[in-house]
């Protein structure tokens, strides 16, 4: 993700955005749901690089029907990251 928001910082002119849509994830680990805060992972490595984040938009996740759908997450959030002038 590191290489991806890199392309994303280069691509964009200065005061542009660049819109990532993200769900946070789960997985089971010594039997025990551990909750993956994948959205605040990925505004951390974008920040890094030198991409900053307007307000995040939550939204509604529709019902899955792929053979995911028992580890779908309730909702998604858009991030805004935009190139700094």
């Amino acid at each position: 993700m590191r290489e991806v928001f890199s392309g994303i910082l280069q691509l964009l002119k200065p005061g542009a955005f660049a819109y990532v849509v993200i769900g946070n994830n789960h997985t089971v680990a010594g039997g025990e749901r551990v909750e993956i805060a994948t959205a605040n992972l990925l505004v951390d490595v974008a920040e890094m690089i030198g991409l900053e984040m307007a307000e995040q938009v939550s939204m509604e996740m529709l019902v899955s029907r792929d053979i995911f759908k028992k580890n779908a997450v309730a909702s998604e959030v858009i991030l805004p990251f935009f190139r700094p002038s």
